[in-house]
């Protein structure tokens, strides 16, 4: 909010599509950083670089925010809103992580978590459609074209970022790379994705958005069958040209996604349909890893 809030409204989806793809660089630069400091340092390393970089982000935000004049805004926060789409959250994280270790619904611990998740969701809505400040707008739902960018939104992610923790496996595993060999793949692909965000946007106003999001999802589908044909005998000079495939298609599968979410919305509402958005797929894509 911090961010987006600087920008000027005719700037504001730009900056929205740069903001979108700096969500790649946890599962792209930080995979290339970790991995060279596991295997050149210590694991330990990465506890002190990720209290480092946000103390010193902090820092910096106080300094360019210091003396700069705002309107307080006093807003009923929703806690029943809050604690039922955490309870949501939790139980189907929970039921994502621990299902092949405990044979999924065959186990009584996840059937639980099943049915609280059950109750919480439908619960959530219901309180959400009548609350004044609710933490979710579920009534922008009510609007095909937000349903589908979200619904597209989680479900892209979910699978992306999931098949981007499993290449991580692979490399290491079947194919024997050190740790920083595999980071190097993920920095390929930050490099060649990160440009790619802001054109996106240019590119969806000049044709329609929805034969962009269903290419990209196509070109998606084709790239990961690519790098799912590797096997041992894969070398590292083969793998760049997939994964900057990979990274191009990520790069411009958020922004079309985005701009169909909020398609004929404005104002308010489009920042908060925005915003929204990007938290559902936050969420697909931690749920995908």
């Amino acid at each position: 909010n911090v961010a987006l809030n600087e920008l000027p409204d005719d700037k504001y989806k730009l900056g929205l599509g740069y903001w979108s793809e700096l969500g790649m660089m946890p599962y792209t630069l930080a995979v290339f950083l970790g991995g060279f400091w596991a295997e050149y340092f210590n694991w330990r390393w990465l506890f002190y670089a990720n209290a480092t970089i946000g103390l010193t982000i902090g820092l910096l935000v106080s300094a360019l925010l210091y003396g700069r004049t705002y309107e307080r805004k006093y807003i009923e926060f929703d806690y029943v809103g809050f604690i039922l789409f955490a309870i949501s959250i939790v139980c189907l994280q929970l039921i994502i992580s621990q299902g092949n270790d405990f044979d999924w619904f065959g186990s009584p611990w996840l059937t639980m978590l099943l049915l609280v998740a059950l109750f919480c969701i439908p619960t959530f809505i219901i309180w959400e459609w009548g609350e004044t400040h609710p933490l979710i707008d579920v009534q922008l739902f009510s609007k095909s074209t937000y349903f589908l960018g979200c619904l597209f939104g989680f479900i892209g992610f979910f699978v992306v970022q999931g098949i981007m923790s499993l290449m991580s496996v692979q490399m290491q595993l079947l194919l024997g790379y050190s740790s920083s060999t595999a980071g190097e793949i993920y920095l390929i692909m930050m490099l060649a994705g990160l440009p790619l965000a802001g054109f996106m946007y240019e590119i969806s106003k000049l044709i329609d958005v929805r034969f962009v999001v269903s290419m990209m999802f196509l070109c998606s589908s084709v790239t990961l069958t690519w790098l799912g044909l590797f096997d041992k005998t894969a070398s590292f000079d083969a793998l760049p040209i997939p994964v900057i495939f990979l990274g191009l298609c990520v790069a411009a599968l958020s922004a079309p996604l985005s701009t169909l979410a909020t398609k004929g919305l404005t104002g308010s509402f489009y920042k908060r349909a925005a915003q929204e958005f990007l938290v559902f797929r936050l969420i697909g894509g931690a749920m995908g890893i």
